[in-house]
């Protein structure tokens, strides 16, 4: 087991990071014995870095080698390959079962956990968390004097906090209050389905659902260039091939651009599918995902690849995660991110907008108090499945910016709730769905419209106090 030095290094960053992999263990143990609700979020987040580490060369499950260490026993279903939900899996299960520990002074073990953990969330690299890194398990309440970023020493003294135990606090109490579930990750791991019989001038492939269930009917067009012609009348690729696919399989064979009649051998630069699902009366017209990542085809050269070979790509429908080339990163692009919905926040009396005198909720709270939006399912998702009840915790300070939103919540009608927690208290807020209801209530019920701009469904949820 490698030493694990606390000392900054030339950027301001505590060392730890070059953990063997028994001390990245360790480390995961010890952070998984602290069991108030931001360090089990803070938990989910070590083991993920740790599973990050130890799936060396990225495919998205751990095989081989990577299961030295004792990890297959988080082989759940036997084939040999630990994916990365067997592996939260069992993670989260080793640490229910771990005996809880009464507060006490940090060993030297535990103390160069808090110093590991902390690199872990620092992914910057620039010795404090700020952004998005103070998203993982509400660390923002660690800002103790409110500059936007968590320091090392705020850390470690937040961490102290959450081990005492906790006393009543005159309101609903913080603990109360079910832990974010987190939206889905930014790093979209390719799926595998096994391949397909390849056919000499033909796309073929599979479109599912996520469970595996067929999509009963869907679209798949194919662009590239058919040989004859450099470009079309508007200087890109042509359509070669297109098909109007039922229960969940199809196959293209791909035509010349012009008369899209002739077969041809083509160069096939993208393939994209859609689907139209009818859902609570509405029609949705969804993009569907592609297993390898990406609705493009680069070779080596980045250029495509020839239908002459026989070419396959499968496609799920997703109602949340992260789209295809698209970025978690805060900002104005992120609103158009998901393939889930987004909860729009007014506060106002009136519903006319968020910077308004009228706004209710954020002149009364410390900006790094969180609104806690609970979603509970009415019934199946779009997609036929059975949702779960979550939640989404933001900043009260950061409505009516580009992160005062509830982000990527699979598309479905839910029974919505909102709160604020500041101070170990909880205080409910009125809601009521915005410009359709005219009556404020402790909860509604809602869902999220197909967009007609080509940006992720979203509704707007009006809170007061």
């Amino acid at each position: 087991m490698q030493q694990l030095i606390l000392s900054r290094n030339h950027a301001g960053k505590y060392e730890g990071r070059h953990l063997a992999v028994s001390t990245a263990l360790s480390v995961a143990l010890v952070v998984g014995a602290m069991t108030t609700a931001r360090p089990v979020l803070a938990q989910t987040a070590a083991d993920e870095a740790l599973f990050a580490q130890l799936d060396g060369n990225q495919s998205g499950w751990l095989s081989g080698n990577e299961l030295k260490g004792g990890w297959v026993r988080y082989d759940k279903d036997g084939d040999g390959e630990v994916t990365k939900a067997e592996f939260m899996a069992g993670r989260a299960a080793a640490v229910k079962a771990a005996p809880p520990a009464a507060p006490q002074a940090l060993s030297e073990l535990e103390k160069k956990a808090e110093a590991a953990l902390f690199n872990l969330l620092d992914t910057s690299g620039e010795g404090f968390l700020d952004g998005r890194e103070l998203d993982k398990g509400n660390l923002r309440t660690y800002d103790a004097n409110a500059d936007g970023r968590v320091t090392f020493e705020e850390f470690t003294a937040g961490r102290a906090k959450d081990r005492l135990p906790k006393t009543g606090q005159g309101g609903s109490p913080a603990a109360a209050i079910p832990p974010q579930t987190p939206a889905a990750p930014a790093v979209t791991t390719p799926l595998r389905l096994p391949p397909l019989a390849l056919k000499p001038g033909f796309i073929v492939g599979r479109v599912l659902f996520a469970d595996g269930r067929p999509v009963p009917a869907f679209t798949v067009t194919a662009h590239g260039f058919d040989g004859q012609s450099v470009t079309n009348v508007n200087g890109g690729a042509f359509t070669v091939g297109s098909t109007n696919g039922r229960n969940g399989s199809y196959a293209i064979q791909t035509t010349d651009g012009a008369t899209h009649t002739r077969p041809v051998n083509a160069l096939v630069t993208r393939v994209e599918a859609q689907a139209n699902i009818n859902y609570n009366g509405q029609n949705y017209l969804m993009d569907l995902y592609p297993t390898s990542g990406t609705t493009f085809l680069p070779n080596a050269e980045g250029t495509g690849l020839w239908s002459n070979q026989g070419l396959q790509r499968d496609f799920i429908l997703k109602i949340s995660g992260l789209m295809p080339g698209k970025s978690d990163a805060p900002g104005y692009s992120r609103l158009t991110a998901y393939y889930g919905g987004r909860l729009d926040f007014n506060d106002t009396d009136d519903g006319s907008g968020f910077r308004r005198p009228a706004a209710t909720v954020r002149p009364k709270f410390p900006r790094n108090a969180q609104l806690v939006v609970t979603f509970t399912p009415q019934g199946p998702l779009l997609d036929g499945s059975t949702g779960q009840t979550i939640t989404r915790q933001l900043d009260v300070g950061s409505l009516g910016e580009y992160e005062g939103h509830a982000f990527d919540v699979p598309l479905g009608v839910y029974s919505v709730q909102a709160q604020v927690v500041n101070g170990g208290v909880a205080t409910p807020l009125s809601v009521r769905v915005g410009k359709v209801d005219k009556t404020w209530t402790n909860a509604v019920t809602l869902d999220f419209p197909p967009s007609t701009t080509g940006t992720s469904p979203f509704q707007t949820l009006d809170i007061k106090l």
